[in-house]
């Protein structure tokens, strides 16, 4: 098969699948009431009451976390003159 039946034959295989996509689209976003349209009015929706959780355990999980952190960076290593 020479080279330019090859390219031939892929870009009709992707003209073919990029159409598949485009008409299969169409034909899923259409209407199955037998042509009647029915309106419906769509609300947003309704935010709840917010929680009102607190907010000091999270701030001081922070602060323990990173002076573990800060402390873990600050131990000397075992390291000696021949590294």
């Amino acid at each position: 098969m020479n080279r330019f039946c090859r390219h031939t034959m892929v870009v009709s295989g992707l003209a073919l699948a990029a159409g598949l996509l485009v008409f299969a689209g169409e034909a899923s976003a259409q209407s199955t009431t037998g042509g009647r349209r029915t309106v419906e009015k769509l609300e947003p929706p309704v935010p709840g009451q917010a929680k009102t959780d607190g907010i000091v355990f999270p701030m001081l999980l922070g602060i323990v976390l990173a002076g573990a952190t800060v402390a873990v960076n600050l131990i000397p290593s075992k390291r000696g003159h021949q590294d």
